[in-house]
């Protein structure tokens, strides 16, 4: 489902994420990194979000890397569940989101997910890069949020 909601999707180990953000170009210092992630990849040119960042300190990044809670198979979303509010603003501001989903955390539907998580007022789905249709009615990428989502689907623990 991911696919046709304009996602890039890329399968891979753990391992090998580095080199696929190699590959896609990024500078590594421009790319904003939440808690877990960070401490999963260990690459230290990365920038680790601290919580009292400001929208322009965050909107500084070109990139924001995410591991979500969950991804939902039927709608190829993403999950997002934030302790704090502000913590979902790396996936919202920077003009491209990376997220890590693991194949374990992908659920089969929406039902399953709250069954597994219940409900949470800091909880962030995301469907494939911003688009609105608010002006003259056409679809417009990254109006309200990123232009790019690119998602590493790990297939295993390595």
């Amino acid at each position: 489902e991911a696919k046709s909601l304009q996602t890039e999707v890329i399968q891979c180990a753990i391992n090998e994420i580095r080199e696929h953000l190699i590959a896609l170009n990024f500078d590594f210092k421009k790319v904003l990194v939440d808690k877990q992630a960070f401490d999963l990849l260990k690459i230290s040119e990365l920038s680790e979000y601290i919580p009292d960042m400001s929208h322009d300190d965050i909107a500084a990044y070109d990139v924001g890397l995410t591991m979500p809670s969950a991804a939902i198979a039927k709608t190829g979303s993403l999950v997002e569940i934030s302790k704090i509010a502000g913590d979902r603003r790396i996936s919202l501001i920077p003009e491209t989101h990376i997220a890590i989903i693991k194949e374990h955390d992908i659920l089969p539907d929406m039902n399953a997910f709250f069954e597994k998580f219940g409900s949470s007022e800091n909880i962030t789905f995301i469907t494939g890069p911003s688009r609105t249709a608010d002006i003259e009615k056409r679809i417009v990428i990254g109006a309200h949020g990123p232009k790019r989502l690119i998602v590493f689907l790990v297939t295993d623990d390595r």
